[in-house]
């Protein structure tokens, strides 16, 4: 009978699980209390014996089939099967980029930014508002930081010095844009704009949303766009030195 039978035993903070094979059929039973979760199985110590290792007593207990772990164990095969049908939202990244792609993309997005900085600019003070204004540099912001995120991780970890030189000049190439788009009044003023219609208009904001407005009015102020000209040319002289 050994060889045509074998016993599984799960052990665990909540006792045993024991699975029982007799001529391919299988038996679930616990002992002494079912644990909360079948989920956790990786933290699980697992060995095999043949029943004969086993007492009477434990093969009755086995043999008894707990339907309460039957029904969980075929919920977790279910599921199992359901996440491997789910496709991921998105690709996984890609670490095949040439320094010339690196540089190549970091441009790209910077001109792609400042258009997108030039739309907002434009917007009349009659349209200005959270749809118009907040949202469309939030995404921007987003979307620089997704794209470019991993080509400066290149100039950390590369130990091709083409890659990692090119990692670190799109950086650069990065880090004056951010003070040139940091400096602009014409977007400020834009902010400012929109804030003042959400609040004369009554406009519902979440708490993000209006985190979000705060925030960008306040990073603009810390950076002196509410100074007069002079003190502002002079703090941009004194960013693009550190």
């Amino acid at each position: 009978m050994a060889g045509d039978a074998s016993v599984t035993v799960v052990v665990t903070s909540c006792g045993l699980i024991i699975r029982t094979t007799i001529r391919n059929h299988a038996w679930f039973t616990l002992s002494p209390n079912p644990p909360k979760n079948l989920f956790y199985t990786y933290d699980f110590q697992l060995c095999q014996a043949p029943v004969s290792r086993f007492s009477s007593h434990c093969l009755r207990r086995c043999i008894s089939c707990t339907s309460q772990l039957s029904n969980i164990y075929y919920s977790f095969r279910i599921l199992s099967c359901t996440l491997l049908a789910l496709k991921a939202p998105q690709p996984p990244l890609s670490w095949s980029h040439t320094p010339e792609v690196i540089l190549s993309i970091t441009k790209e997005t910077i001109e792609k930014t400042r258009k997108l900085y030039d739309r907002v600019a434009t917007v009349s003070p009659s349209e200005r508002s959270y749809e118009t204004v907040i949202l469309p540099l939030a995404h921007s912001e987003a979307e620089v930081a997704s794209v470019t995120g991993p080509l400066k991780f290149y100039g950390t970890v590369s130990p091709v010095k083409e890659l990692s030189d090119a990692a670190n000049n799109a950086e650069s190439l990065l880090r004056d844009f951010k003070i040139e788009a940091s400096m602009r009044v014409d977007v400020f003023e834009a902010i400012k704009g929109a804030a003042e219609c959400i609040e004369k208009s009554g406009q519902q904001l979440s708490t993000e949303e209006k985190r979000l407005v705060e925030h960008m009015l306040l990073d603009r102020k810390r950076n002196g766009l509410d100074l007069p000209e002079e003190k502002r040319a002079e703090l941009t002289k004194v960013c693009h030195l550190f």
